[in-house]
């Protein structure tokens, strides 16, 4: 209703002081959670339905590793992840990462700094990784191919590493891989408003029973948004980070 405290996924303008939101992404603000808790789940929580659970198919018992696990969609991921019953692997770039992971759930956090090779640390651990969600792209995809067992699946969702790399199709045809683009913004209407839907009837009562946490890093306001950028390109970020706007009444 008009007056409402609402939050929503928005096709793009995030950054405005007024944005359009299709009536389909809109959720009204539940009282146990703050503007900014809201303001930080859509992106984070649809991304990891549609990944994890539509096109991954994750299934309680299997595991997965997430890369830049102590981003947003990381932290939503693992969390997303252990309530379908999975085992997770994850990696961060530093040690200073680890434990907001680990109390999150990862079963296992593999700091990148310290040994770049996550193939070599996943094998020693004789784990057999079913699903990969990669926001790296380019320089890690020879290692994740590596690390995936028969049938085992590919997301890559962003390119922080770049666009191009090699590939080996006979590894991807022996163990009958598949290697998967997907975003998030280019999907239909439909398919994000069936995303929201399951938003509402199964990560917001996640929420209030406090099986998942809502971890928010910093909030910049909206006129230090190049800060907010640097923040998050240096990697300092441990969760996820949101522009404040100051609206009068």
């Amino acid at each position: 209703a008009i007056g409402d405290e609402v939050f929503a996924l928005v096709n793009g303008g995030g950054y405005a002081d007024l944005c359009v939101a299709e009536a389909d992404l809109v959720l009204k603000r539940p009282n146990f959670l703050t503007k900014e808790e809201c303001a930080s789940i859509p992106e984070v929580f649809l991304t990891s339905i549609l990944n994890l659970v539509d096109i991954g198919q994750l299934k309680s018992g299997q595991t997965i590793l997430i890369h830049a696990a102590a981003s947003g969609v990381g932290l939503a991921a693992i969390q997303l992840a252990k309530l379908l019953g999975a085992n997770v692997i994850a990696t961060v770039r530093n040690k200073n990462k680890v434990l907001a992971c680990e109390r999150v759930g990862a079963n296992k956090v593999l700091v990148q700094d310290l040994d770049p090779d996550f193939a070599v640390q996943i094998a020693g651990l004789k784990l057999e990784v079913d699903l990969v969600l990669d926001p790296v792209g380019g320089k890690y995809l020879k290692q994740n191919l590596l690390t995936l067992s028969t049938g085992g699946k590919l997301i890559n969702v962003g390119l922080m590493s770049g666009s191009v790399s090699e590939i080996d199709l006979a590894l991807i045809l022996k163990n009958n891989l598949q290697i998967i683009g997907s975003t998030l913004r280019n999907k239909s209407n439909d398919v994000k408003a069936k995303l929201t839907q399951r938003l509402e009837s199964v990560i917001l009562p996640a929420i209030k029973a406090k099986k998942i946490k809502i971890i928010v890093d910093k909030v910049f306001n909206v006129d230090q948004a190049d800060l907010a950028h640097e923040y998050l390109k240096t990697n300092q970020n441990i969760g996820k980070v949101l522009l404040k706007h100051t609206i009068s009444e």
